[in-house]
């Protein structure tokens, strides 16, 4: 794995969702915008409604279900960009204005191991 490089996880957020959506639906979105405050996230992705990816065909799914497997995968992306875990949360899809609003929690950093003696006061364990 790549070191993390220095970049805030909410612009990764923003970057890896109109990279995977490009890739889903064959066309940029019209925008997409992360907002992050403490441990929370908003990532809101902007689209074509009229064509987004199924509109008017049978054979292909729902832009609402194409969009469900992207939390994880924005998520992955972001861990693997910055070293920022993130926690999916809700996806809220209006196929019909274009818009899906994508959710995460920041997960906190776990504390780097202490050695007992450090804790201890520097008191040694009898052996």
């Amino acid at each position: 794995m790549l070191d993390p490089i220095d970049e805030s996880p909410d612009n990764a957020a923003a970057d890896a969702l109109a990279t995977l959506y490009a890739a889903l639906a064959g066309s940029s979105p019209l925008s997409v915008r992360a907002y992050h405050d403490d441990d929370a996230m908003l990532v809101l992705l902007r689209f074509d409604a009229r064509a987004a990816l199924g509109a008017g065909e049978e054979e292909e799914p729902p832009i609402e279900i194409a969009l469900m497997a992207m939390p994880d995968l924005v998520a992955d992306a972001v861990r693997r960009r910055t070293g920022h875990a993130l926690e999916p949360g809700s996806l809220s899809v209006s196929a019909p204005r274009g818009l899906a609003l994508f959710t995460f929690t920041l997960v906190a950093e776990s504390a780097p191991a202490v050695p007992l003696d450090t804790l201890a006061g520097g008191l040694r364990l009898a052996s």
